[in-house]
């Protein structure tokens, strides 16, 4: 799980370097709200999917461009 978030946060710090044009709004950077799971043994794909999605919605309303970890 560590190096699942450490993995993580490193691809959305790279993604946040990253620019483009966005026409007459000019340059744009990218960022990257992420929700991530620990699934157990006594989770199915449809549990664990939901528990991620739930993280990346807190992630969101973080302020978005931030990893957060479901419950």
């Amino acid at each position: 799980l560590d190096e699942g978030y450490a993995l993580s946060n490193r691809l959305r710090a790279s993604l946040g370097q990253a620019t483009f044009d966005a026409g007459r709004a000019g340059q744009q950077t990218v960022t990257a709200s992420m929700g991530m799971v620990a699934v157990s043994a006594e989770d199915d794909a449809a549990s664990a999917l939901k528990r991620a999605d739930k993280a990346l919605y807190a992630a969101k309303e973080a302020g978005r461009d931030c990893l957060r970890l479901a419950a």
